[in-house]
């Protein structure tokens, strides 16, 4: 594991900030401001469990291998430490949402490694810090892949359980009291309809709980798209739907259907009523909030994957990063002992990687970032 870093300010800014101190330990995204761009604020796994597979105690977890947001778990295996930089994409959405909250869909795209996923973790955690209740996936591939899946005959679509589960824990193990204190209209099947009171109301985290309990197949995925319309209703505290890896909801899943002997048809995203539903940038936004979408670049999920534009998405560029945070970016992988720093190293990384730290991690043995054997020495 890196060596910790000093937060004592001793490390300075290379960028555009220079003077300031690298590494935020006393801050959180709440508190940052124009001022901390490009430098290092902590966003702690056990505050965001959906992103960490191992801080989430959701049901059956093993069943669904495409949890979790490999950007975070990627960055934060090779720092060893629980930092993330304040970027200006972060600051930007952050403070529109602020102040503005005229936009309420946005989708999130650019080249891959450009940081989409962390950008969307970053804002899902200000979110929960601001008071926001954020329903958040940080691969929508959990929903078209892994786990058991059923025909629903009265859809006329597939339903997923375990998927829905995962989505109804990590949701009440964010906001539960919350919930508990919003009310809803319980839409689930008689068999789940136990809790229903006499008006036929129930707390949001009620309807939850029941979904987590129920046994069948339909009833989990019922209680997610009731759950997320009752959020969207609510108009007191603000709501954020976010999900990552988005085009998935696009792709062919990894179900299938046998349609005769020795033939066996792939079913799409769209026949699957978990992931049609959480189709966030096709449908309403929340009376109060946002709906957040960020697209993957790589593997099966590409630009072959199309996505409908609605009109009331705004598009919006995630770019690598730029000469400032490239150097911020070294000089903190520097303090965490991932990678020594030099000018002329600084130069050369950023024109052989373009920007991509996923690419500067990953190659850093063969670019001859690695720091030298006796460094390794004095930390036993």
């Amino acid at each position: 594991m890196a060596s910790q870093p000093s937060t004592d300010g001793s490390e300075s800014l290379l960028g555009a900030e220079a003077g300031g101190p690298l590494i935020q330990a006393e801050k959180d995204i709440a508190s940052m401001s124009v001022e901390d761009l490009f430098t290092y604020f902590p966003l702690p796994p056990e505050s965001l469990p959906e992103a960490f597979p191992e801080h989430s105690k959701a049901p059956n977890l093993s069943m669904l291998p495409k949890s979790g947001c490999s950007g975070l778990i990627d960055e934060y295996a090779a720092s060893g430490q629980q930092f993330i930089m304040y970027r200006p994409i972060i600051h930007f959405i952050k403070q529109w949402l602020i102040e503005e909250q005229k936009v309420s869909h946005w989708m999130l795209d650019g080249m891959p490694s450009s940081g989409k996923s962390i950008a969307v973790a970053a804002l899902v955690h200000w979110a929960r810090l601001s008071g926001w209740v954020a329903l958040y996936v940080p691969n929508a591939e959990v929903l078209t892949a892994g786990g058991t899946y059923a025909y629903n005959k009265d859809a006329d679509a597939w339903d997923t359980p375990e998927s829905a589960k995962y989505i109804l824990h990590n949701l009440l193990a964010a906001h539960r009291d919350t919930l508990q204190a919003w009310s809803s209209r319980c839409l689930l099947e008689a068999s789940v309809a136990g809790l229903r009171s006499v008006d036929g109301s129930c707390s949001i985290a009620e309807l939850a709980e029941a979904g987590l309990e129920a046994t069948g197949a339909a009833a989990p995925v019922t209680a997610v798209l009731d759950v997320i319309d009752a959020l969207k209703a609510q108009s007191g505290v603000p709501v954020m739907l976010a999900v990552d890896r988005y085009n998935a909801l696009y792709a062919p899943s990894d179900y299938g259907q046998s349609v005769g002997e020795h033939k066996r048809r792939m079913l799409g995203a769209g026949e699957l009523r978990l992931a049609a539903g959480l189709r966030v940038l096709e449908h309403t936004a929340p009376l109060k909030g946002v709906c957040i979408g960020a697209l993957a670049r790589h593997d099966r999920i590409s630009r072959r994957t199309p996505v409908p534009l609605q009109p009331w998405v705004s598009p919006t560029e995630v770019y690598r990063f730029s000469p400032e945070e490239w150097a911020n970016l070294l000089a903190y992988y520097d303090a965490v002992g991932l990678c020594a720093q030099d000018h002329v190293e600084l130069i050369k990384s950023f024109m052989l990687t373009q920007g991509n730290p996923k690419e500067l991690r990953v190659m850093r043995e063969a670019l001859s970032f690695l720091p030298s054997t006796a460094m390794y020495k004095d930390r036993r």
